[in-house]
């Protein structure tokens, strides 16, 4: 079990956080850029495994809780004045608090969308080394997974889950709908069959969400930080030295597809990638096929020097 650490920002909240590293140190491994993984909407850090220790193979991965949620806290007097760049912000001040100066980054979902924010906040300063830097860190490369450049569509129906949610006198019934509807969203309905692989992975996600904290008022602040985010309009700082992979499947119900349009379109370095089984995966992308064929695909993006993204198939 790794560690859970915990850093304080300058206005009080407390920020869990884990490191996970090789078991053990190669040259190759200890030169490694280490990875930052940014969580989506409502997620926490238990949601990354098994795709962190698979990560964490190669380099350093590092993985958070936002303000807040799960091992994150807020201090009694925090207004929730929350924003896609603040969460961006909390993490920047979490890595020069461990001496970290240069990392890539993957964003998942809302992840991605701050990780977006980043590379393109205003304040970001070129480096030599063809990154970004934000506040002494410097951000290398990024992932950007099953995410948006402003409020998605999707076909999730958000309203039919909370009425019929209202509906369940017992509360512990009630949030176990809600976790299990919510948590069916996230992966395909063909793909979700009692039996099969996925279909454990399913359910194995829904115990993890019922048995960590996920404060309802936290999950509604990241929501409004979303849709008061439309990042479009900067993408255009990010150099193109900079680069960006992105991935996104077909069959994303809660970030449909066409919205990773404006995200190859606003950063026209930027390239897609699609496993060999094809792009028919949901959301909850990384629970697809074999978690190695992901981890394989995101190492070698990070560790070709000639960017591996321009080869990655469209």
């Amino acid at each position: 079990m790794v560690q859970t650490q915990h850093f304080t920002t300058s206005d009080g909240a407390v920020l869990g956080y884990r490191i996970h590293a090789p078991l053990s140190s190669s040259s190759s491994s200890s030169s490694a850029v280490p990875l930052v993984l940014i969580n989506g909407l409502s997620a926490v850090m238990e949601h990354w495994s098994p795709l962190v220790e698979s990560l964490a193979e190669s380099r350093k991965v590092l993985i958070f809780d936002h303000r807040g949620i799960g091992a994150s806290t807020v201090p009694d007097d925090w207004d929730h004045d929350l924003t896609i760049e603040s969460m961006g912000l909390d993490l920047v001040a979490l890595l020069a608090s461990i001496g970290w100066t240069k990392v890539d980054l993957l964003g998942f979902s809302m992840g991605g969308h701050i990780t977006q924010a980043l590379i393109s906040i205003e304040e970001g300063k070129k480096t030599s080394g063809g990154g970004v830097e934000v506040r002494g860190v410097e951000i290398r490369k990024a992932v950007l997974t099953a995410t948006m450049t402003k409020l998605p569509h999707g076909d999730a129906d958000l309203q039919a889950i909370q009425n019929a949610a209202a509906k369940i006198k017992g509360k512990q019934e009630r949030d176990l709908y809600i976790t299990t509807e919510m948590m069916r969203l996230q992966y395909h309905a063909d793909a979700l069959r009692p039996g099969t692989e996925l279909y454990k992975k399913f359910e194995d996600r829904i115990q993890v969400s019922l048995g960590t904290r996920q404060p309802a008022e936290i999950i509604a602040s990241q929501f409004f930080a979303i849709q008061g985010c439309d990042v479009r309009k900067q993408l255009h700082r990010i150099p193109s030295t900079l680069p960006v992979l992105v991935i996104h499947g077909h069959r994303d119900r809660m970030v449909s597809y066409s919205e990773s349009d404006y995200i190859v379109k606003g950063i026209p370095h930027a390239r897609r990638f699609v496993p060999p089984q094809g792009s028919e995966f949901a959301h909850f992308w990384y629970d697809y096929f074999d978690t190695r064929t992901w981890s394989r695909a995101i190492t070698s993006f990070l560790d070709d020097d000639n960017d591996a993204a321009s080869r990655a198939r469209l």
